[in-house]
């Protein structure tokens, strides 16, 4: 049996959130618009991909728009160059119309950035350390955007404010240490003063006011010590708190299962069905969408069940030692045990279809060689050969669609650095290796900073 993901979310509770709020107060589901709130003082709980789209919508007809975070969080523009400088961009716009959308660079993806194999290729300190500079460089230059400005001091919070124990960690590895906002929406909206933003660990609702004790960031700037906020008069609430996965035809006990995608190899095999029970859908991409890792996670299913594949024998032990590396490695987001790294992910998966997609020839197809190491990971690429290969509607995406005068020009100084430093980088993670820092089975290890590839952390890819 195969099980997707969607339809058996359920929503979690809202009913010991703001429990003595007094006003309207509903799950994100329930929302259908925003003109019922106009004229109203809306307070969004979360900062995920719902609450972005949920408060910039609000703040275009709310009287205030207020949203709270309980602790600092990330987020990842879709075009990071628009971002980086318009002052007004609004993705969601770009995203409706089709004209816009045909019109962008490959350069101009978030995924040129953060799944080319070119980068994912460099040690995930220097990832980190690029991307901290970076940050922090563009709070203090004319040219980037308030709202690029605002998403880089919220990045930076996140190792302003960890534990002292890991904070030179959080600082290493910059983006990777949690769950990461596919919508900057909400960047723009607080930039221009639309959407006010707190964030703070704890709140005490009083019938319909609200007042936060701890408070370390305010729209874009952090307080340091805390400080106290509160807002009178709000008139309802919208708490976009996530979902919760239900299998009520299932019986967990009877079937000795654990709904824990950490615990299932390659977060679709449970141990102990021989790959007859497979949950489709349960890999998340820190980069990259749930749909492409779906259609590799049922490729290789489809596999499985031909005879073609055979799970290996210690499938148990696979699943969670690679569960306790992504555990490490997005420490701050543990609980998300759906969360994995897109490009590894798909790559150890495509080792085990057959299906991992060969370096093309520089000299007899150079187009198709830039493409292979500059362009996004997308899952095109791993239908060039193995079963299923469809090299037709490959030369459609990479050769019609996106051919190499699509590229673009823009590219962000850290991304330029990494490809200078790249033969340096290399030699020093050899030397790294020869030295005995190297790491075993599907553990990160001390040295996972440093001792490889970033591609090669996670999964077991090798």
């Amino acid at each position: 049996a195969d099980e997707g993901s969607g339809g058996n979310a359920i929503p979690k509770s809202i009913d010991h959130i703001a429990s003595g709020f007094s006003g309207e107060k509903i799950h994100s589901i329930e929302f259908q618009s925003a003109l019922p709130y106009k004229n109203k003082n809306v307070l969004v709980i979360g900062t995920g991909e719902s609450a972005t789209d949920i408060s910039s919508d609000l703040s275009q007809v709310a009287k205030n728009t207020i949203v709270w975070a309980r602790r600092p969080f990330l987020i990842a523009p879709r075009f990071p160059e628009k971002i980086l400088n318009e002052p007004n961009h609004d993705e969601y716009a770009i995203m409706q119309d089709e004209k816009l959308w045909s019109d962008i660079p490959v350069a101009d993806f978030l995924e040129f950035i953060n799944t080319s194999r070119i980068t994912n290729t460099q040690f995930l300190a220097l990832w980190g350390f690029l991307r901290q500079s970076f940050w922090k460089v563009t709070q203090t230059s004319k040219w980037a955007a308030p709202a690029f400005k605002v998403s880089g001091k919220w990045s930076m919070m996140i190792y302003k404010t960890v534990d002292p124990k890991i904070k030179s960690r959080a600082y290493w590895t910059a983006d990777q240490i949690q769950f990461a906002t596919k919508n900057s929406r909400i960047c723009t909206k607080v930039a221009n003063g639309e959407i006010k933003l707190i964030i703070s660990k704890d709140a005490v609702f009083n019938k319909r006011s609200v007042q936060f004790s701890h408070v370390i960031c305010e729209d874009s700037a952090y307080l340091d010590p805390p400080q106290q906020r509160s807002f009178e008069n709000i008139d309802a609430i919208i708490c976009c708190v996530g979902y919760k996965t239900n299998f009520p035809f299932l019986d967990a006990k009877e079937l000795d299962i654990e709904f824990d995608p950490r615990t299932w190899y390659k977060h679709c095999f449970p141990p102990g069905h021989d790959g007859n029970l497979a949950f489709i859908g349960y890999a998340r991409g820190h980069q990259g969408g749930i749909p492409q890792i779906a259609e590799m996670t049922a490729r290789y299913h489809a596999l499985i069940q031909s005879g073609e594949r055979r799970l290996p024998k210690n499938l148990k032990q696979l699943a969670l030692e690679e569960g306790h590396a992504e555990s490490e490695y997005f420490l701050l987001s543990a609980h998300l045990r759906t969360l994995v790294d897109y490009p590894s992910f798909c790559d150890s998966l495509a080792i085990l279809i057959g299906c991992l997609p060969p370096m093309p020839n520089p000299i007899f197809d150079p187009a198709m060689f830039i493409k292979y190491w500059f362009y996004p990971n997308w899952a095109c690429w791993y239908r060039l050969r193995g079963p299923g290969a469809n090299p037709k509607a490959v030369d459609k995406v990479l050769k019609e669609r996106f051919p190499l005068s699509k590229l673009g020009a823009f590219a962000p100084p850290p991304y330029i650095i990494m490809i200078l430093l790249l033969p340096f980088t290399k030699l020093l993670t050899l030397i790294i290796h020869m030295l005995g820092f190297g790491t075993v089975k599907g553990n990160i290890g001390r040295f996972y900073l440093w001792n490889r590839a970033k591609r090669t952390i996670l999964h077991n890819n090798k």
